[in-house]
Parts: C-alpha cells; sequence; structure tokens
C-alpha cells in the first residue's frame, strides 16, 4: 500500500473524504429513522407496526430485479473504463425501465398469492412506487448513484438520503401522531422518498448528462453475462438479511415481528458504517485489480483491518450498555412490552462482525471478478439462514431467529476457506479479527468491572481500546502514513517519525 501512498496521495484523501461524508450523512441518516421507527412504534400499535415491516420488506426483495444486478458491476467498469462510462450508464438505465415496469406488476401478481393480511394487500399500490424511488433498499434511484460514486461526488447521494429521513420524520410528527394511521405511514414513505429522487435526478443531469436509454444488444449482453451473479447475490443477501421477518409473518404474531424488528434496530443501524467505508473503495479496488493485483490485495486487507478495528469496540460496547439504552427509549416514549425485545437486539449485535466483514469481502470478490463465487459463498448462508429460522422460529421465538441470523452470517467465511480461488480472502478476514477483538474484549471487561454511567463508559471506552489496541501493536507506520497525510499535524508528524 505505500507504493500507492507514494503514486497517487490523492486516493487517500479521496477515500477519507468521501467516507467522512457518507459516515456524517449516514450517521444522520440512521438518527433520524431510529427517531421515525420510534415514532411509528409508539404512534401505531404493535400489529400495525409489524404489517409497516412486512409491507416494505416484500417490497424490498421485489425490488432486487430493478437492475438485474448491473448496479456494482457498473461501478467496477465506469471505474476501470471512464471514457465508455456514460455509454454503460445508458445501458443501465435502459435495464433499469425496464425492469421497473415488470417488477411492479409481476410483485402485484405474487403478492395475491401470498398468505398476507388483506391490509397488507391493500396497502400495495401506496408502496408499489418505492421499488422505484426509495433511499432505503435497492430501486431504479440507485442507479444514478453510480456515477457520483465513481467521481467522488456522494456528498450529493448522502444529502438527499438524509433530507428523505428529515422530510419523513417531519411528516410523523406532524400527521401520524393525529391519526395513526398505517396507510398515512406508508403513503409518507414513498413521498418523501419520490422528492429526494426527483433532487438527485436534477442533479445527475447538472453534473453529468440528462439520461439516456441505448439498446446495444453486445454492450447490453456483456453487462447481464457479468450482472447476473450479482442480481442471486443480492438476492440471496437480502434473504440473509430479511428472511427471517418473513417467515416469523408466517409462524408467529405480527405483535412479535414488531418487537424483533424493534431489537433489531440498533444493530441494523450499524451498518451503514461499513458501507460508508467500502463505497468510496470499491472503485479504487476496481482499478487496482486491472493494473496490480499485490497492490490490490494490499488495499483489500487494509479495508478490513479499519473495518474490524471499527466494529469491534462499537458492539462490545453497545453489548454491555444496549439495556439501559433500551430501558431509556421506553421511558422516553415505547411501552413496557418493547423490553422483550432486548434480548434478540443483544444476540444480533453480534451478528455484526460477520457483516463488517461479509461488506468488505464482497468488495474484494467483486472488483476481482470473483462475483460469481461470491454469489455461491452467500447462498450457502442464506440457505443455512432459512433452515434455521424453520427449525429455531417455532422453539424459541423471536430469539430463535436472532440466533438462526447469527450462525447463518458468518457461515461465508468458513465456506470461501474450501474454495482454493477465494480461501485467501477469507484467511486475512480471519487475521483480521485478533487484534481488534481482543482490544475490545479487554475494554468490555473493564468497562463491565467499573459500571459507569452510560456516557462516561463511551468516553472511558473509546481510550481504553485506542490504548489497548496500541499496546497489541496494531498500528503501524503505514497507519500514521495515512493519518498524517488525512490530517496533517504535530502529532501524526511525531508518531510518523517514531516508527521509523
Amino acid at each position: 500500500m505505500g507504493c500507492i501512498i507514494q503514486s497517487n496521495m490523492s486516493n487517500v484523501k479521496k477515500v477519507a473524504q468521501n467516507t467522512s461524508i457518507l459516515t456524517i450523512g449516514s450517521l444522520a441518516n440512521r438518527f433520524f429513522e431510529t427517531i421515525s421507527i420510534i415514532l411509528l412504534a409508539s404512534y401505531l400499535t404493535i400489529e400495525n407496526f409489524g404489517y409497516y415491516t412486512i409491507i416494505f420488506t416484500y417490497l424490498s426483495f421485489c425490488a432486487l430485479l430493478i437492475d438485474l444486478g448491473a448496479n456494482s458491476i457498473l461501478q467496477r467498469e465506469c471505474a476501470r473504463d471512464e471514457t465508455h462510462a456514460f455509454e454503460l450508464m445508458r445501458s443501465g438505465f435502459s435495464i433499469g425501465i425496464i425492469m421497473s415496469l415488470v417488477t411492479i406488476f409481476a410483485s402485484y401478481i405474487v403478492l395475491q398469492h401470498l398468505d398476507y393480511p388483506e391490509e397488507v394487500k391493500n396497502l400495495f399500490w401506496y408502496g408499489v412506487f418505492a421499488i422505484i424511488v426509495s433511499s432505503r433498499f435497492k430501486s431504479f434511484r440507485k442507479m444514478f448513484e453510480v456515477m457520483f460514486i465513481v467521481n467522488f461526488k456522494v456528498i450529493y447521494i448522502a444529502v438527499f438520503n438524509v433530507l428523505d429521513r428529515l422530510m419523513f420524520m417531519v411528516c410523523l410528527f406532524l400527521f401520524i401522531r393525529y391519526s395513526h394511521s398505517l396507510s398515512w405511514a406508508v403513503l409518507f414513505t414513498v413521498l418523501v422518498d419520490s422528492l429526494g429522487t426527483i433532487l438527485l435526478l436534477g442533479t445527475y443531469i447538472k453534473n453529468f448528462e440528462f439520461p439516456r436509454l441505448a439498446f446495444n444488444v453486445s454492450r447490453l449482453k456483456s453487462l447481464l453475462s457479468e450482472s447476473w451473479p450479482q442480481l442471486l447475490t443480492s438476492s440471496v443477501n437480502l434473504i440473509n438479511l430479511q428472511i427471517g421477518i418473513l417467515i416469523m409473518a408466517s409462524m408467529i404474531t405480527s405483535r412479535e415481528v414488531g418487537l424483533y424488528r424493534m431489537g433489531a434496530l440498533i444493530p441494523a443501524a450499524l451498518s451503514f458504517i461499513p458501507m460508508a467505508f467500502a463505497t468510496p473503495i470499491f472503485p479504487i479496488l476496481s482499478k487496482k485489480y486491472a493494473v496490480n493485483k499485490e497492490v490490490f490485495f494490499n488495499v483489500y486487507k487494509i479495508m478490513l483491518k479499519y473495518l474490524m478495528f471499527i466494529v469491534f469496540p462499537i458492539i462490545t460496547y453497545l453489548f454491555i450498555e444496549l439495556e439501559e439504552i433500551i430501558e431509556l427509549l421506553i421511558r422516553l416514549s415505547l411501552g413496557e412490552d418493547y423490553r422483550q425485545s432486548i434480548l434478540p437486539a443483544q444476540i444480533l449485535l453480534f451478528s455484526q462482525v460477520f457483516v463488517f466483514g461479509l461488506i468488505g469481502f464482497s468488495s474484494g470478490l467483486v472488483s476481482s471478478n470473483n462475483q460469481r463465487l461470491n454469489f455461491f459463498v452467500i447462498l450457502i448462508s442464506a440457505i443455512s439462514n432459512i433452515i434455521l429460522n424453520l427449525i429455531l422460529i417455532p422453539r424459541y421465538g423471536i430469539q430463535g431467529a436472532a440466533y438462526a441470523t447469527l450462525i447463518s452470517y458468518g457461515l461465508y467465511i468458513i465456506t470461501a476457506l474450501f474454495i482454493p480461488k477465494i480461501r485467501i480472502f477469507s484467511i486475512e478476514i480471519i487475521r483480521s479479527f485478533f487484534k481488534p477483538g481482543l482490544a475490545a474484549a479487554v475494554m468490555g471487561i473493564i468497562l463491565y468491572t467499573l459500571n459507569m454511567n452510560m456516557w462516561l463508559s463511551l468516553a472511558a471506552g473509546f481510550v481504553l481500546y485506542l490504548v489497548i489496541y496500541f499496546l497489541l501493536r496494531g498500528f503501524n507506520r503505514q497507519d500514521y502514513q495515512f493519518f498524517y497525510e488525512i490530517y496533517p499535524n504535530k502529532l501524526a508528524a511525531w508518531l510518523l517519525d517514531r516508527s521509523r
């Protein structure tokens, strides 16, 4: 990675700036979205909150077909060949337009044959446009984000996504609390996303070009031949993320679905961190693989190192303080019944280690043209998730769904070990666990023993973790060099000098 810095120091700043923008934007998203979910949970009945969850979970599955998996491939190929980027995007938009229409009508037909409550089916036509405009899951809107990501202009994505969440929260304050209507909740979710989509489209036109369609058969064929593994991967990945909710919807009450959704709120909120980190790195990985595979793998290792450095202290701290956090939410606005969501929340927290690793793992495989193997590995996890949910939910309820998620999320690491071509990607994930995992464990033991106030514990935990990680020699000269490049100061210069 040192040669990357010497040859192109601007890459470090670009990644840091775009990661910071996405992280800040995602933090704001999670803040407003968390408040909105808490408002929904307090304004709606637990049953209606469960229905709301079911509706958008169903639509998120339908929306997978929108781009036929082409989004990641477009990012990769546009990063590698900027001269033909807009020609590729025109083919991508053609796929998106056609599949949006197909998906809307196909999803409606499928819905009629599923055993969902009539209220869920009747609300379909309110929610269906989320398949086009949603910023909360894959939709046609996501295709406009490709060029912003490739050109390191993610600030527009961040701003408009935050606007969606802020407007939805405002709508809840102004309307939902008076009507307690599930229909209005679904309608406003779609309307506020539509505003963000219009603004994103206008910005795309201003910065790039007016979106055009192109039906170049050879280019479409080439794009689809690369994208279908990504479509399948997105499908099974979403199964991994959401299948528990759909299985619960058919096996237990919507009230329990609502409890599980609240329990998953905090763990799921962490997923923005690896996405914010990996998104600006993906174009660099794609370029480096085409030029120098050794440098490519060094970038991959560093990405995993920082992902694990971030996730371990966060989940350790939250595990210790989670009960107090949920109790605080209960006192502020939620009913006493939501106390039952504490245990599944604690279980799901640990699954985030595997989620962080998976995002880095998939970025490495897709950028190195191994998307087919990426699909196979994730497929094993998804199948295991379905089987475990069917076994554990009837026996243990929502805790069983949480255990199924935890176990199945980590299987991709084991599966990849048996595939020679990608074994090294998995081995590197395992290696990246050791130092941050040990540092976080020691930090957690100390915090648990001291039993401090939640906010004091946060500050003390941050300092403890950095000190322990430093003593374990987790930082090296390369890290100090990055620190100095991103934020030149006396401390960074001193650390860089001491590491010689």
